[in-house]
């Protein structure tokens, strides 16, 4: 077994083909970025209100529905309380 392979299995692809490592956080960058896009296609911070479409979001950060949904959520939540 070569040196970098035990660093190589750590990471992982997902379905849709991001490289992550399993139990980390999404990086507060990425989800600086998500939140630029919900609000670029039409987002509202203050009231949570998004008419466009977490999938396009998905597709964009290639990070999972749940992950996108999750991010706007919290985000609507710390600002409300």
């Amino acid at each position: 077994m070569r040196a970098n392979d035990k660093a190589t299995n750590m990471e992982k692809i997902n379905s849709k083909g991001r490289t992550f490592v399993n139990g980390c956080a999404l990086s507060q960058d990425l989800r600086k970025l998500i939140v630029d896009e919900i609000v670029r296609n039409g987002g509202d911070i203050n009231t949570g209100y998004f008419p466009g479409k977490f999938s396009d979001v998905v597709k964009a950060f290639k990070v999972s529905r749940t992950a996108v949904k999750n991010i706007w959520q919290r985000l609507h939540m710390e600002r409300t309380t």
